[in-house]
């Protein structure tokens, strides 16, 4: 990796990760000409293989794709309690907060509903609080 590089940590790899990772390599050249680094994938974390404080050292930017809640949650916590940036764990919280919303809506009201712009809206706003307060960023 070069020092001009943008080092991309990718937590997941899986259907979703793995296409983002590919994605990614196939429009480094055109990123690097908008923003002048080259984004490379830093290091992946899967269930099997790859260690989160290592990633998370090497990593400009963190990519939070992993299926479900958690280990999601925890990594988004872990990431608040080492002191990263705000926007960081905003960043890689905001799709855990969305995930569970969803997944209640769907409780309540069945397959097929979906959140309202306002929802997602109030959810951000949470979301920016708790930070602005020092809480958790994920309940």
């Amino acid at each position: 990796m070069a020092d001009a590089d943008f080092k991309v940590g990718l937590l997941g790899h899986g259907t979703v990760g793995g296409a983002f990772a590919e994605l990614l390599a196939e429009r480094a050249a055109e990123i690097e000409r908008f923003n002048g680094r080259r984004p490379v994938i830093s290091g992946v974390l899967t269930r099997t293989r790859g260690d989160f404080q290592e990633i998370v050292s090497a990593s400009d930017l963190i990519v939070e794709l992993i299926g479900g809640i958690e280990p999601a949650r925890e990594y988004v916590l872990a990431l608040q309690s080492a002191g990263a940036e705000r926007g960081l764990v905003a960043f890689v919280a905001l799709p855990v907060r969305l995930a569970v919303a969803t997944l209640d809506r769907l409780e309540q009201a069945g397959p097929g509903s979906k959140l309202t712009r306002p929802e997602v809206y109030a959810i951000v706003q949470r979301m920016n609080r708790a930070l602005d307060h020092g809480e958790p960023a994920v309940a």
